[in-house]
């Protein structure tokens, strides 16, 4: 499916919108937000460039566990308040996930996770590391050959293309790490798993979770997993990277695992 058929689909996507400096910040608060500037300022493009992905990886890095009780980093959750109090409306609900079927790759130019494809394996999603999938005997010939990744979209949600009754879900688990539910399951595991707040930006090429970007974190067998840089808790060894949509004609799974 291509890009622009899954923009049709789309809710028109907010701005970006910088984080404010505000008195009662704290001293390490400011001190981050000094250096987040300056790593955006100095590149002049606009969007999720890589070095825009670093800034995000650099930042959550930088913020370390100061978040807000919603799960929001303090300086987005600021952001949010500040921004929903203006419009009178919350600004993460007008974003949307694409709506089509469509594969993933990291996108941080100059680092080894450059193109890495976003793969679902073990309940989790990884860089570098195999999809895995499963089709029951019982289905037979009927059983697709699909042996990669694939994404659908919703309302601010996002699922895996499976054809196993019941689907499986997308969510962000409260350590940061987006995961999947199991087949016949909605489950999301401990309370505070998140299974909305995606969205598209930069045209509707790359997805984002509560209007951040994605961390790799270096994994056994040199995969990495990926977490929401917008919750991960610690992103001092993790790479940040842009998320970008990548068009698909392979048919849905049966179910991943």
């Amino acid at each position: 499916m291509k890009t622009s058929m899954i923009l049709s689909s789309l809710a028109l996507a907010l701005p970006a919108f910088a984080a404010p400096v505000t008195s009662s910040s704290s001293s390490t608060a400011s001190g981050c937000v000094a250096k987040d500037n300056a790593c955006r300022a100095s590149d002049p493009v606009t969007g999720l460039s890589a070095n825009q992905a670093q800034c995000s990886a650099d930042n959550a890095a930088c913020k370390g566990t100061t978040r807000g009780s919603d799960g929001l980093s303090a300086n987005m959750a600021q952001c949010a308040a500040d921004y929903a109090a203006c419009l009178g409306e919350n600004p993460f609900s007008k974003r949307s996930a694409p709506s089509g079927a469509f594969g993933g790759i990291a996108i941080h130019s100059g680092s080894d996770i450059q193109f890495a494809s976003v793969n679902a394996a073990g309940s989790k999603f990884w860089l570098k590391k195999d999809t895995k999938t499963y089709c029951p005997e019982v289905v037979g010939s009927a059983c697709p050959n699909t042996t990669s990744t694939q994404f659908v979209g919703g309302d601010n949600t996002l699922s895996l293309d499976t054809i196993v009754p019941g689907g499986q879900q997308i969510y962000v688990a409260v350590d940061g790490t987006l995961s999947f539910t199991a087949p016949h399951s909605a489950s999301t595991g401990a309370a505070g798993s998140m299974v909305e707040g995606f969205s598209l930006a930069q045209n509707g090429e790359h997805v984002q979770f509560q209007g951040n970007d994605w961390l790799a974190c270096p994994s056994e067998g040199g995969s990495y997993a990926v977490y929401a840089a917008a919750i991960a808790h610690d992103a001092s060894a993790c790479t940040g990277f842009a998320f970008r949509v990548a068009d698909s004609t392979l048919p849905a799974a049966w179910e991943y695992n």
